[in-house]
């Protein structure tokens, strides 16, 4: 699994205006979509990020102290002492990553609160704040739509 730090690091630099238009709010939406997408796209169903996820208040959560660790690398981002390359990325985990960025640039708040509502974890925890199993969910994902990707009338 990628750290932290290198994640953060990889969408803060490739998303547009990162210094002024992603929050921490965001930034939390972002890292849970792109481990959502990569369990659901990778062979191994995991998670790019060892985040322990919870849905509370219809919302990603995670504990307190990674929320600290993700405001304090931010910073040191925004303020220029780190300039991580993300070199500990695969490509696989990129391009998750990429897609998330790509899909939700364009989103404001509610519209982006709107798409993490309605991933398949969200849904199925109904707010229930226990862990989020992206492995074991993602393998349920794929054996109730699989059948239905890629069939068109």
């Amino acid at each position: 699994m990628a750290s932290l730090a290198d994640v953060i690091s990889y969408i803060h630099n490739n998303y547009p205006d990162a210094q002024n238009s992603l929050s921490v709010e965001r930034l939390i939406k972002l890292i849970y979509l792109a481990d959502w997408k990569y369990s659901i796209s990778h062979d191994l169903h995991s998670q790019i990020t060892s985040i322990e996820w919870r849905i509370r208040d219809f919302q990603p959560w995670m504990d307190n102290l990674s929320v600290t660790e993700m405001i304090k690398v931010l910073a040191t981002i925004r303020v220029g002492k780190l300039l991580r390359i993300s070199q500990e990325l695969t490509e696989e985990q990129k391009r998750s990553l990429q897609f998330v960025i790509e899909t939700a640039v364009e989103k404001n708040e509610d519209d982006l609160s709107r798409l993490v509502h309605s991933t398949f974890p969200a849904i199925k925890q109904n707010n229930s704040s226990s862990i989020l199993d992206f492995s074991v969910l993602a393998r349920e994902y794929e054996a109730e739509f699989k059948p239905f990707i890629g069939k068109r009338n």
